[in-house]
């Protein structure tokens, strides 16, 4: 009787199954590289990282200087900033950095709203708040 049940225990693996443990090594080996590339503890890629850092560049240079215009300028709508830093660019330069200026750093204030000349379409008029 114990021959037969250390014959089972030993059974070599099915096909399937030593299929199933190979991916799941590889799979296991893959996710530990990631681990090693990754920096600050967030598991992710150098590249990827280093592109995060690049997006975060870009988007704190135009935050900044809509800040910075609004500091300058006063009270203006979205249009108005657009005009001023990026004449003839695509509003989504300017009024994304404005909405998160005001949600997320509370570092400007919508004070009123206004209608534009051309299309009587209501809009924002934001202020930097001094800190």
């Amino acid at each position: 009787m114990e021959a037969l049940e250390l014959a089972l225990e030993f059974a070599p693996a099915t096909a399937t199954e030593e299929r199933m443990t190979i991916e799941r090594q590889s799979l296991t080996r893959r996710w530990d590289r990631r681990r090693v590339l990754g920096r600050d503890g967030r598991k992710m890629h150098a590249d990827s990282l280093a592109a995060l850092a690049q997006n975060r560049k870009i988007m704190t240079g135009d935050m900044l200087a809509v800040y910075g215009w609004l500091r300058v300028h006063g009270p203006a709508t979205d249009r108005q900033v657009r005009d001023g830093l990026y004449p003839g660019h695509d509003m989504n330069k300017v009024r994304p950095r404005i909405s998160d200026l005001v949600n997320i750093y509370h570092l400007a204030r919508e004070v009123r709203e206004v209608r534009e000349v051309g299309s009587r379409v209501p809009v924002r008029v934001v202020e930097a708040i001094e800190n």
